[in-house]
């Protein structure tokens, strides 16, 4: 999770044009993958509606399984 503070950090980094040091923010101070971080940037952005908001792909094979 990312703390209120860094989220606001980012926010104000996003608003000056500095996507790229917003997502080594992240990633620093955050450890997260690049995928991660850029999901955090989206969501911050406006773009989803909540972190890793992308629809998932569940596997035929696990389908059965169950």
């Amino acid at each position: 999770m990312v703390s209120t503070q860094s989220q606001a950090k980012v926010k104000e980094l996003l608003q000056s044009g500095q996507k790229i040091e917003a997502i080594q923010f992240l990633c620093k101070e955050h450890n997260l993958s690049l995928p991660d971080a850029n999901e955090w940037i989206q969501y911050l952005a406006g773009e989803t509606s909540r972190p890793g908001a992308q629809p998932a792909t569940i596997s035929s094979s696990l389908i059965r399984a169950g």
